[in-house]
């Protein structure tokens, strides 16, 4: 059993375990680390020197360091966890739980952590104590919320917090390199300091101290300047949504999500901010901060012998902190979600290439699926990354559609029946471009891989001749690609599509895939061709369908019907006829061309147009019977 201390102290109001040990320590006369070795035994077991101990004790205990810690400063269990930053699950992006135990010489910041687990911010006027006796004899709370990078501001005192000694400048419970392992006290091996005192030691071992080479100084004296109302009012409300006992959503991206998601979408933005600052700072409103930022841009700027580390958290400085975040929020804090993505886009290059490999596309993917769905929507257009997959040894974009429907039941051209309630809500674009690109882009979400693969597999090819109405659909630099990303639907139009695939699925399967092969070498036999036209259309007048051209096309109007796509798109031996501009004779194909044949409802009144058009559907309908009842593989020849 662990020994029990011969005297303790009551927590204060979120007061942190490094701040709890300095003042017990202080009331002990001890040395900060024999307070560690005593009521830290499970962690100095695993680690017998105490100036080993991690920072990362302050987010979680684990059980066996919780029930040794309780036992020796007679604290209970829930008091010994109110200590740690145990109280923001599930309300701050920080882990459950501390990464499990590793050498001394690794523990150092976790970038996923959103956290100054280090050095610590600071009010001074917190620090001297409420007046009270044990407060007067032992300073007040090092909080827990000054170890987070959104709190700036102490909104009891309304001041701005100091992050470093106003004597020696260093950083306060700072260390003394970036490569350095980060302890959980700096400084604990320093006899007789008070609490609020400064803790820098420049000596290289904490077994030798010279007093000459301390700092020593009081962190508690006032001078802070009081705050303006805006950064007061932005740490209100950062405050707010750190409270653990309030349940109200919080506003980001223009509609209303958890505060975990809430934190997650201005981290992502103060980096966006901090990457793009000669933009964002004309978006902001000018405050006091802004010369901070400023300042602070231009020292990290990177040079030829110098790369800065990624923003992965806010920097120490408050004033930086407060000028970043302030920016940040009112990018987030708008009106409505379109207003917020325009003002994400603004900060990002035009190029969608160039946009996906800045740091923060990679920082957004690495914490996709924490932020708010507002601002994935708002950003996953202008910053598009996609999951990979490994095939044939190459990586390519992994499926993102998880469904029973198999590619091969997806047409060239999806019924509009189908189609159109899903996709009518979607303006500025022609819906015969959109359902064409809604095919493709199914198909690519349930296979993977690129716009080109899914074309490929439909058997879709980019016809350059614009008066045929095709051309390119898919890719980023298509006419419905350029529209997607300047509207910003890429969420919406990936989720109609998702509702096409489960309308799709509820009809009965039929293999279009089959269908397309099948029929790669056909056309409508001549013998078949000449009844049918000796049938329905006896003597017209001024035109003799039995020519070859009418054949064809006709060929190719069978073919769409049975396959459920578009005459442009017909096999190859059809092609050179359809993508023709004049027919034989000379005459225009639009002007050669009935009703009949190019599959629209006739409005002649001839009973023999009304007669051919049946007659292709019937043909049709007897071509898909036989299609589908073939072996897979097999091919129907017709000439």
């Amino acid at each position: 059993m662990p020994p029990t201390l011969p005297r303790s102290l009551d927590p204060l109001p979120d007061e942190s375990l490094p701040g709890y040990v300095l003042r017990l320590a202080h009331r002990l006369e001890l040395t900060p680390a024999r307070v560690l070795a005593l009521t830290l035994m499970a962690e100095t077991t695993r680690n017998p020197y105490p100036s080993r101990l991690s920072h990362e004790l302050m987010v979680k205990l684990d059980p066996a360091t919780r029930a040794t810690f309780s036992t020796a400063t007679r604290l209970n269990h829930a008091e010994a966890d109110a200590l740690t930053l145990q109280f923001l699950a599930g309300r701050y992006p920080i882990p459950e739980a501390p990464p499990a135990h590793r050498r001394y010489g690794s523990q150092r910041a976790s970038r996923q952590w959103w956290l100054l687990t280090g050095p610590t911010r600071y009010c001074p006027d917190c620090l001297s104590g409420d007046g009270s006796p044990i407060q007067q004899a032992h300073g007040g709370p090092w909080r827990r919320s000054w170890r987070l990078a959104v709190v700036f501001a102490c909104t009891r005192h309304r001041l701005l917090l100091r992050h470093s000694c106003p004597d020696c400048g260093r950083n306060v419970h700072g260390h003394r390199g970036a490569q350095e392992r980060i302890p959980l006290i700096a400084g604990q091996g320093i006899p007789d300091l008070h609490p609020t005192q400064c803790r820098w030691d420049a000596t290289r071992s904490s077994r030798t101290s010279e007093v000459g080479a301390q700092c020593r100084a009081r962190l508690d004296r006032p001078g802070s300047p009081a705050l303006d109302a805006t950064a007061v009012a932005l740490q209100q409300r950062l405050n707010q949504a750190l409270d653990p006992d309030n349940h109200e959503p919080v506003l980001s991206a223009g509609e209303l999500t958890e505060p975990v998601r809430y934190f997650t979408d201005l981290r992502l933005a103060t980096h966006l901010v901090y990457a793009t600052w000669d933009q964002a700072r004309e978006l902001a409103p000018a405050t006091e901060f802004t010369a901070a930022v400023d300042a602070y841009v231009q020292r990290n700027a990177p040079t030829a012998n110098f790369k800065p580390a990624p923003l992965a958290w806010a920097p120490l400085d408050a004033k930086v902190a407060a000028g970043l975040l302030l920016s940040a929020d009112h990018i987030l804090n708008r009106d409505s979600a379109a207003a917020v993505r325009q003002e994400l886009h603004n900060l990002l290059p035009d190029k969608l290439f160039q946009a996906g490999r800045t740091s923060v596309a990679r920082h957004f993917f690495d914490s996709r699926d924490e932020c708010s769905p507002a601002l994935q929507r708002a950003l996953t257009p202008g910053v598009r990354r996609y999951s990979c997959t490994r095939r044939a040894g190459q990586r390519i974009r992994a499926p993102e559609l998880h469904t029973d429907l198999p590619p091969e039941n997806v047409p060239q051209q999806i019924p509009h029946e189908i189609a159109e309630p899903h996709l009518r809500q979607f303006t500025g674009i022609s819906h015969r471009l959109l359902h064409r690109y809604a095919a493709i882009r199914l198909v690519q979400m349930i296979i993977g891989g690129s716009l080109g693969d899914a074309a490929f597999y439909l058997g879709v090819k980019a016809i350059p001749n614009p008066s045929h109405g095709y051309g390119r659909v898919w890719g980023s630099g298509s006419t419905v690609g350029a529209w997607i990303r300047r509207c910003g639907v890429d969420e919406e139009l990936r989720t109609a599509i998702g509702v096409i695939a489960q309308d799709l699925r509820q009809r009965p399967a039929v293999n279009y895939h089959h269908r397309r092969a099948a029929l790669h070498t056909w056309a409508l036999p001549a013998p078949l061709w000449h009844r049918i036209i000796d049938q329905h259309a006896p003597g017209s007048v001024g035109v003799d369908y039995r020519d070859e051209f009418f054949r064809l096309h006709a060929s190719a109007t069978i073919w769409s019907k049975t396959v459920l796509s578009e005459r442009c798109c017909a096999p190859p031996c059809l092609l050179p006829v359809i993508t023709s501009h004049a027919a034989p004779n000379g005459n225009h194909v639009q002007q050669r061309l009935p009703i009949w044949i190019c599959g629209r409802p006739s409005r002649s009144p001839k009973t023999y147009t009304r007669r051919l058009t049946a007659a292709l559907d019937s043909v049709a309908a007897d071509l898909r019977a036989t299609v589908d009842s073939m072996p897979p593989g097999a091919v129907l020849i017709g000439k």
